[in-house]
């Protein structure tokens, strides 16, 4: 019985100094190794995530300045299409006057240096 006695505890003190290196093993070397993986996941994928939300807005501003590239090319053009618009009908009451002028019998003395001087308001 003694023997049986003997054998039980030392069967649980076998039993417990296992439970007790294997928690050691776990507690000093996996548990370090799993966090760090763990970890460097983590720093891994919030990498991962801040470069696609920086790409994302890098397109968001590249889309808004082709948006704004193409507003300004409209308006460009518009802006031009009047200001030749304005030319020719300024040239073309300039030419007018000059043939009442000259069908009235007087003369403009102007010329075309004094026209742009006179335009550009000197």
């Amino acid at each position: 019985m003694f023997d049986r006695i003997v054998a039980a505890i030392a069967f649980a003190a076998g039993v417990t100094a296992g439970i007790g290196l294997f928690s050691l093993y776990d507690i000093s070397i996996d548990d370090p190794g799993v966090r760090r993986e763990a970890r460097a996941g983590y720093v891994a994928r919030a990498e991962m995530i801040a470069l696609e939300a920086e790409l994302e807005e890098l397109r968001r501003q590249r889309d808004a300045i082709a948006a704004w590239r193409d507003r300004y090319a409209v308006a460009l053009a518009r802006a031009e299409k009047e200001r030749a618009d304005l030319e020719r009908i300024r040239e073309s009451e300039r030419v007018n006057y000059a043939g009442e002028l000259e069908r009235a019998g007087r003369a403009c003395l102007l010329d075309r240096t004094d026209i742009d001087w006179l335009r550009r308001g000197e």
